[in-house]
């Protein structure tokens, strides 16, 4: 290329030596101006439009074109018509504007030409203007300036001043040129990423071999984008069979190594002792291996780097692709020019990937696990965007042998551009709940880099806005909405909230808020709850260190109007008006009321109707409401049965009352069958009255607590007293040699039955005021 370029002033020396030599008969002979430009220059392969000349001035020749790769809208020449005749002709100046040579239509150099003689020239200004290079589709504009340029057998050049800029790139070169070697600096600007600075570059070219060599030392700026290496050295070599590079930061080191311009080498070397590399798994990447390849305008290039392996090819100017991370699979495309990429990602375990990455969880219990695919289109056009599909069939989370979470159907679509990152919708199941929002939700960055949320919607209708400050690693979201809904299939209501969450710099989390039920119905029921309440039974099992937590909140709840509580057997409508609060490495806490306004419970066919009622929350650990219920049940001769419930929810006191006033036993007949004791049985035998009704209230209790309970009773014995009472007694089998009963007669206690034998058996006793154990002996007769 730079002995084209040498070429083409080279003939236009000789024109201008032959133009001063034949200088005398200008004057009569005109037409000889195109006798030599005929001669010199399109005998050469130079051609051009027309040509003006003055003999003192100097010519201008317009449109001028060398071998279809150097074309020049106007050139000028200067010159003194006595510095012609020196033994190294001398052009005052050369002007060219609009300068363009396009380096893939030069024609390969004929090496016997190299061998010519070529006469010695001195150029004393030079000054290119708006020259273009085109080189492998990429266009670079630039000016040069440069002052005593002379040519024998080696250039030399004073001065030379280039202005460089292109689509990535803007440059300043300043130097010398002495004995086709260059020394200087430059200042490199890479538009919109770092700043080379202090250049020293030093560059030597021989024309008769082509053999052209290199160095570059420069520092690099952290601004405007802060870019890891500092330091950047280089050195490339070559001629016209192959070329070598090696580039050296504080970083990695590069070799890069060509033997025919078609086929290149590159190794990486990554220096893994830097900071910088502290956070990734380097040496799972490791060799780094390039290769590219441009053969026949098809192009080629593979990387090889351990766990990452990449091939991508250029064919009719659309660039395909295909690779491996680990075990994630991805697909390559380009449309459009090359400015739009597409790129499909498959990941068929999460798990796995993670831990061929060595990436774990903080909490080494912790497990992910999943499948997803996505799809990503980047459109560098103009300015740059991107557009995700996200998809996950389903995601796990486990925290511990006991404790997963399954996400299903996870669907994610998001765009960004100008900075700004849109969540255009996303749903997920969780236990068949659905989260889901179909508007879009704004995150960007502003110009401290921190994280705005502009806008994110949950079900369409909450709002969650604030911001992430990324320098002192602090949170603050509002999340708000006059009216939003949530439905599943246990809770179907609607809402406002005003909640305020934030998290500081060492990890402190805060939510508080108030949250008003506007409207909805609730039909949650709690699942078998096997946990053990009575106090003197200790279970003992493996107790796991608790998780520090930092969070500290208090939420208040409140209803604008009473909420519909549904199940198959209830239905009431309730109030709340409780907070719940939590500090850090501390218990939830509830405190508050709930107001029961009307309701009924419908049991074995029998219907208790709620007057106003409360259940309040005392902020005690563990959760233990005290009751203040209130019922009726109306028998079918108009008896107002009213049953009080008081006490905590673990220990409650039931109190039985009516209107006209009947016994206990009366009012328990009336529950159960619908009239009193007395009127089950007439018999003069009061005992035998009392034994046939207490048999039938026995076995009515069986059967409405087997079919509430779901536990199977085998035993259920109804007690009496001298004072004319009622007890109860139940128990079942847990085994075939342990039976446990629980007897309320005067006073409540346990018995655990065990059988030794067949004939021996040892009851343990517990009451309220001590135990004691019995051994009993039975024998039939």
């Amino acid at each position: 290329m730079i002995k084209k370029i040498y070429l083409l002033f080279y003939y236009f020396a000789l024109f201008l030596v032959a133009i001063g030599i034949a200088s005398l008969f200008v004057f009569s002979q005109k037409h000889l101006l195109n006798t030599f430009a005929d001669k010199y220059l399109k005998e050469s392969g130079v051609k051009y439009s027309h040509i003006e000349w003055s003999l003192f001035n100097g010519i201008i020749v317009h449109d001028l074109k060398y071998e279809e790769a150097i074309s020049i809208k106007r050139v000028q020449v200067h010159y003194n018509l006595l510095y012609l005749f020196r033994a190294t002709p001398k052009i005052s100046k050369i002007e060219a504007d609009a300068f363009t040579l396009d380096v893939s239509k030069l024609a390969p150099s004929d090496e016997n030409q190299t061998q010519t003689s070529l006469i010695a020239f001195a150029v004393s200004n030079l000054e290119l203007k708006h020259t273009k290079l085109i080189l492998k589709d990429e266009t670079y504009l630039f000016d040069v300036k440069a002052k005593e340029f002379s040519f024998d057998e080696k250039i030399d050049v004073g001065s030379v001043t280039m202005e460089l800029n292109s689509t990535y790139v803007n440059a300043i070169i300043e130097g010398t040129i002495k004995s086709n070697k260059f020394d200087g600096n430059a200042s490199v600007e890479v538009k919109e990423s770092l700043t080379i600075k202090d250049a020293k570059i030093e560059f030597s070219y021989s024309v008769n071999t082509n053999y052209y060599q290199s160095t570059l030392h420069a520092t690099l700026e952290e601004e405007p984008l802060k870019f890891p290496a500092q330091t950047l050295s280089a050195e490339l070599f070559g001629d016209e069979s192959g070329m070598g590079a090696n580039i050296k930061t504080d970083l990695f080191d590069l070799n890069i190594s060509s033997k025919d311009y078609e086929i290149y080498e590159a190794t990486l070397y990554p220096k893994l002792e830097d900071a910088f590399y502290k956070p990734y798994p380097m040496k799972l990447f490791l060799p780094i291996k390039m290769r590219y390849e441009n053969i026949s305008k098809n192009q080629k290039l593979t990387l090889d780097a351990n766990l990452l392996h990449a091939t991508l090819t250029q064919k009719e100017k659309r660039i395909k692709g295909y690779g491996t991370l680990a075990s994630a699979q991805f697909t390559l495309s380009t449309q459009e020019n090359n400015s739009k990429v597409l790129l499909h990602t498959k990941v068929l375990s999460i798990k796995k990937l993670l831990a061929q990455l060595h990436l774990r969880a903080q909490e080494e219990s912790m497990v992910h696990d999943g499948e997803a695919e996505i799809d990503s289109t980047f459109d560098f056009a103009e300015n740059f965007s991107m557009k995700n599909d996200f998809h996950m069939p389903w995601y796990t989370i486990t925290l511990d042998d006991k404790k997963s979470y399954l996400l299903k159907d996870i669907f994610l679509s998001s765009t960004y551009s100008n900075d700004n990152f849109v969540i255009e919708s996303y749903k997920a199941n969780y236990l068949e709940q659905k989260f889901y929002s179909d508007k879009p939700s704004t995150i960007f960055t502003d110009e401290n880099k921190n994280i705005v949320i502009k806008e994110f919607w949950l079900y369409d209708n909450l709002l969650a806005t604030g911001f992430i400050d990324t320098t002192k690693r602090e949170v603050n979201i509002a999340l708000k909405s006059d009216k939003f809904s949530y439905y599943n299939k246990d809770i179907n209501i609607s809402a406002k909230a005003d909640l305020h969450a934030s998290m500081d710099a060492l990890g402190k989390q805060k939510i508080e808020g108030t949250v008003t039920l506007l409207d909805g119905v609730v039909s949650y029921e709690p699942r078998d709850d096997f946990t053990v309440r009575d106090r003197d039974i200790i279970v003992i099992q493996e107790m796991k260190k608790a998780r520090n937590s930092n969070l500290s909140m208090r939420i208040n709840i409140n209803a604008f109007k009473p909420i519909t509580y549904k199940t198959k057997e209830i239905t009431l409508h309730f109030s709340p008006d409780m907070s719940i609060s939590q500090e850090p490495n501390a218990p939830l806490k509830l405190l508050g009321m709930v107001t029961i306004h009307d309701g009924e419970i419908t049991n074995s066919d029998k219907s208790f109707v709620f007057d106003k009622s409360e259940i309040y929350f005392t902020a005690k650990e563990p959760i233990d409401p005290q009751l203040n219920l209130n019922l009726h049940y109306y028998t079918a001769d108009d008896m107002d049965i009213e049953i009080f419930i008081t006490n905590r929810l673990s220990s409650p006191v039931v109190i039985f009352s009516s209107k006209p006033a009947m016994s206990q036993n009366d009012i328990i007949s009336y529950i159960l069958f619908g009239e009193p004791a007395s009127a089950l049985f007439e018999s003069s035998d009061g005992d035998t009255k009392i034994s046939a009704s207490s048999l039938l209230l026995g076995t009515g209790l069986k059967q409405m607590f087997s079919q509430s309970a779901g536990i199977k009773i085998d035993t259920l014995n109804i007690l009496t007293n001298k004072e004319g009472t009622l007890g109860y007694e139940i128990g079942s089998r847990y085994n075939k040699d342990i039976r446990i009963l629980y007897r309320n007669d005067t006073a409540s206690s346990v018995v655990v039955q065990y059988s030794l034998s067949k004939s021996l058996r040892v009851d343990v006793d517990v009451v309220q005021t001590g135990q004691g154990i019995n051994i009993i002996y039975v024998k039939d007769f």
